[in-house]
């Protein structure tokens, strides 16, 4: 997914003790070195000195925590904010893991900061005009609130539906080799099928950007 989605940066992996993702991150490691993306590790408590070492002055640059822990959330985030003020003519960016996404109500400001990525199998966007003006459609006609789930299902029945009722209507039986382009609001549904006899599943996923201009974007991963 790094590799469609970012096309000329530096992977700067930031190793902290003990982090809960180091098995996923050796994997990244050895892939990104035989495609030819150039890396480098730092540190969790490294010095602006070092962090501008390990950067490309020419390119971007993604640091990539080896934890997903709320704690190395806090840590790295204020590390970078404090970097940038410093360096703030750097291109970088932050890649997040989905954990992260519970802490988007009380720290969206810092993944915006940090020009935060994270990657996603479904989103519910709290701040979206479009899935609050669903919200209130689900409370008239069943006359209670959603229920506080991660998905949320009735997003996720949304969006499942929109997608098969969409593309058997325009395409018929070969709708999942059509690109439907439709307004999904939690869930970026692309199906495909595992064996010719099969039934389907999801090939997609999200990029959720908190870009430094305090928008949000979503981008398909496929």
């Amino acid at each position: 997914m790094l590799l469609k989605n970012f096309k000329d940066y530096k992977a700067v992996f930031v190793q902290t003790d003990n982090g809960n993702e180091q098995v996923f991150i050796d994997k990244l490691r050895r892939r990104l070195i035989k495609e030819g993306v150039e890396v480098a590790t730092v540190g969790a408590k490294a010095s602006n000195e070092q962090l501008l070492n390990a950067c490309s002055k020419k390119k971007l640059t993604l640091f990539i925590p080896n934890d997903s822990r709320e704690a190395t959330f806090h840590e790295i985030t204020a590390q970078l904010i404090r970097f940038k003020r410093q360096y703030s003519k750097l291109n970088t960016a932050l890649l997040g893991y989905p954990d992260w996404q519970a802490l988007s109500s009380t720290r969206r400001n810092e993944m915006h900061l940090t020009n935060t990525y994270i990657f996603t199998n479904v989103f519910y966007n709290p701040w979206s005009t479009t899935t609050n003006l669903l919200k209130k459609e689900y409370a008239l006609w069943f006359k209670s609130d959603i229920i506080p789930t991660s998905p949320v299902m009735f997003l996720l029945g949304y969006d499942s539906g929109l997608t098969f009722l969409t593309g058997l209507s325009r395409y018929g039986k070969d709708f999942n080799t059509q690109k439907l382009n439709l307004p999904l609001q939690q869930s970026d549904i692309d199906f495909i099928k595992i064996t010719p006899n099969g039934g389907y599943i999801n090939s997609s996923m999200w990029f959720v950007h908190y870009r430094t201009d305090y928008q949000i974007e979503k981008i398909a991963v496929r």
